[in-house]
């Protein structure tokens, strides 16, 4: 048996929003604004050591408020950990998130 999270948690939503964005992932500026994390790269660290789930990540340069770049990591997770990050969710599928 799987390990879950405490719905309404960080982590919770932090998985949450991962696994229904898709490969569009997260930011650390996204999860601001969206999960209310503001320390995104640690709640990943703790979604992967805890629960064991492969969260993936490249190097991303989102617009900033100079006329710039800012480079920071964008975080997704594959499709093959989908069905895992639903069942630490409690969730039954990860098509549950899009009924």
């Amino acid at each position: 048996m799987t390990q879950k999270i405490k719905p309404g948690t960080k982590r919770w939503n932090v998985l949450r929003e991962l696994l229904t964005r898709g490969e569009r992932g997260l930011t650390c500026f996204d999860a601001v604004y969206v999960c209310h994390d503001y320390v995104l790269r640690s709640t990943v660290s703790e979604l992967q050591s805890f629960y064991g789930i492969r969260i993936d990540r490249r190097t991303d340069h989102v617009p900033n408020a100079f006329d710039g770049k800012t480079t920071c990591s964008r975080y997704w997770l594959a499709s093959d950990q989908h069905e895992l990050a639903a069942e630490i969710l409690g969730l039954q599928t990860a098509a549950t998130l899009s009924e």
